[in-house]
C-alpha cells in the first residue's frame, strides 16, 4: 500500500510585520518609534515600502513641533540607526534603501550623528548580505568552519596587502581586470561592417550618444579622443580636457575597457561582434574612479588597523625550574 503525503504550502508568520502576507501591515503602513538626540520620542505611521530618505523627511517635518528643536543640527548631519533582524546595530548610511528591506527590530529608528567608521559599516553590510550577524560566526565552535574561516581570512588579508601602495590605475587593473582574449577569431571579417567595428559612446550625465565606425585594432584611448572631439563639435569649446581624463566603462556593468590592447581583444567586444550587437560604452571621469580608489584605501587601512589591534597578546616566557 502506498501513501502520498503532500506538504502544505509554507506560510509567513502573520505576526511578522515584514512578511508579505502580514495582517499587521495590511494597509501598507506601520507604526515606527523614533528616538531623537534631544531625548524626544515620536511615533509616526510610516509607509512600509518608503525609503529611508523619505522617512527622514517625514520625521523632520514633525520635529519642528516638538521641544528643543533648536538644539538639533541640519538634517544632513544625521542618519538613522537601528537593531536589524540579525540582532546587529546598523547605521543606515544608504538612504535609498526601503524600510521593508532594512527590517528594524520592533521597529525603532534612532536619529544619530553621522559617523565615519568604515570597518563597522563594512561588517554591518556583510551581515545584511549573508542574513546573519558576524558576531554569530565568532561564536561558532565547529572546527571545520573555523579552519575554513582562518584560511579565507588569510587569503583576504594577503589580497588586501597586495592592494596597499598601488596607484589608482594599478588598483583599477587589480580590482576590475579587463577580460582579454589574444587569439584570432575565425570568420571575423564576416561579422564586421566592411571591416569596421561600430561602437556607441556617451558621457556620464549626458543624453547625447555618439556612434563611430572604427578599426577593430584601435585601442580604447582613441575612442576617448573621438568622443571628446565629437562633443566639442556639437556643443562648442569647453574647458580643456584630455582623453586620459576618462575611462571607458561598459554601459550597465561595472566593467572597464582600458589599456594598450586592440579593442577586438576585449571579451566584451568579441561577444558583441559574434552576436552582432552594438558595443555601448560610457565615458567616466577618472576623478570618479580615484574617489572609489580612495574610499577603498580608507577601508583597507581601517581593516588593517583593526586586525593589528585584535592580535592576541604574546604568551609569557616559560619559567625554567632549576634543579
Amino acid at each position: 500500500m502506498c501513501f502520498n503525503f503532500i506538504m502544505p504550502p509554507a506560510m509567513a508568520d502573520i505576526l511578522d510585520i515584514w512578511a508579505v502576507d502580514s495582517q499587521l501591515a495590511s494597509d501598507g503602513s506601520i507604526p515606527v518609534d523614533f528616538l531623537l538626540p534631544t531625548g524626544i520620542y515620536i511615533q509616526l505611521e510610516v509607509p512600509r515600502e518608503a525609503t529611508i530618505s523619505y522617512i527622514k523627511q517625514m520625521l523632520w517635518k514633525q520635529v519642528h513641533n516638538y521641544p528643543m528643536f533648536n538644539l538639533l543640527m541640519e538634517i544632513d548631519s544625521y542618519m538613522f540607526a537601528c537593531v536589524n533582524q540579525t540582532a546587529v546595530y546598523e547605521e543606515l548610511e544608504d538612504e535609498t534603501r526601503r524600510l521593508c528591506d532594512v527590517r528594524p527590530f520592533l521597529p525603532v529608528l534612532k536619529l544619530v550623528t553621522r559617523s565615519c567608521d568604515p570597518g563597522e559599516k563594512l561588517d554591518s553590510k556583510i551581515g545584511v548580505l549573508i542574513g546573519k550577524g558576524l558576531h554569530e560566526f565568532d561564536a561558532l565552535k565547529d572546527p571545520e568552519v573555523n579552519e575554513f574561516r582562518i584560511k579565507m581570512r588569510k587569503f583576504s588579508e594577503e589580497k588586501i596587502q597586495s592592494l596597499v601602495g598601488l596607484s589608482w590605475m594599478d588598483w583599477l587593473k587589480q580590482t576590475y581586470p579587463p577580460e582579454h582574449e589574444p587569439s584570432v577569431l575565425e570568420n571575423l571579417e564576416d561579422k564586421l561592417y566592411g571591416g569596421k567595428l561600430i561602437v556607441a559612446v556617451h558621457f556620464e550625465n549626458c543624453q547625447d550618444v555618439f556612434s563611430f565606425q572604427i578599426s577593430p585594432n584601435m585601442n580604447p584611448i582613441k575612442i576617448n579622443e573621438l568622443a571628446i572631439q565629437k562633443r566639442l563639435t556639437i556643443h562648442g569649446k569647453e574647458d580643456e580636457v584630455s582623453p586620459y581624463d576618462y575611462v571607458l566603462q561598459v554601459s550597465g556593468r561595472v566593467e572597464y575597457v582600458f589599456g594598450d590592447q586592440p579593442l577586438i581583444q576585449f571579451q566584451y567586444i568579441r561577444n558583441c561582434v559574434m552576436n552582432r550587437t552594438l558595443p555601448h560604452f560610457m565615458l567616466v571621469e577618472c576623478c570618479k574612479i580615484k574617489k572609489m580608489y580612495e574610499q577603498e584605501m580608507i577601508a583597507i587601512e581601517a581593516a588593517i588597523n583593526r586586525n593589528s589591534s585584535n592580535l592576541p597578546l604574546p604568551l609569557p616566557p616559560k619559567k625554567m625550574r632549576i634543579i
